[in-house]
Formats: C-alpha cells, sequence, structure tokens
C-alpha cells in the first residue's frame, strides 16, 4: 500500500511558542532527508521514495497504516517540528494495467 506524506518549509504564520524562529536555509532540506531515513528503518515499510516536498511510502499492508502515522507523528515531534511541516498524509491511487 501506498501512502504520500506532503511537507512543506515553515513559513512565518508558523512561528510560535512550539516553533520560535525560522529554520536557516538547507535546514528544511536537511529535516526532510532525515525524516525519509527515520521512516526507511521502520519494519513496515517496504521502501520509501523523496519527489520535492513529498515523500512516498510503501508499507506491507494497509493494516499498518495506523502504525506507521503514530511512528511518523512521533518522528515528527521535538526538534524537526520547528523545521518542517506535514500539509497532507493520504493513501495514493495506483492505476491498475
Amino acid at each position: 500500500m501506498l501512502y504520500e506524506l506532503q511537507t512543506r518549509k515553515i513559513i512565518s504564520s508558523d512561528i510560535g511558542v512550539n516553533c520560535p524562529h525560522m529554520p536557516r536555509d538547507g535546514e528544511y532540506e536537511l529535516c526532510l532527508q532525515a525524516l525519509v531515513e527515520d521512516i526507511k528503518n521502520l519494519s513496515i515499510v517496504l521502501n520509501v521514495t523523496n519527489i520535492d516536498n513529498s515523500v512516498l511510502i510503501d508499507i506491507k499492508s494497509e493494516e499498518d497504516f495506523n502504525e506507521l502515522h503514530a511512528n511518523v507523528k512521533s518522528i515528527m515531534g521535538g526538534d524537526m517540528f520547528t523545521k518542517i511541516r506535514v500539509i497532507n498524509f493520504k493513501p495514493v491511487k495506483q492505476s491498475s494495467f
């Protein structure tokens, strides 16, 4: 089952108690790569591909999505939350041939 995790850079309206300052140049890209690497290490994940601001995640079965979602939420906590935002996490409709 394939899922797309869409992300974006921090913008000025995100600045607040949980995100006190704008990330420096290049921090978004470093955090996105770290996110990809952390997701790759999950046992339920078969493959991860980063395309622009999206992360495509192939998991073993649809039943594993709740575990994937909980893990991504945990990964996104802390310092990563001050560098990157998730804007959507959805299944990818695959065309049948």
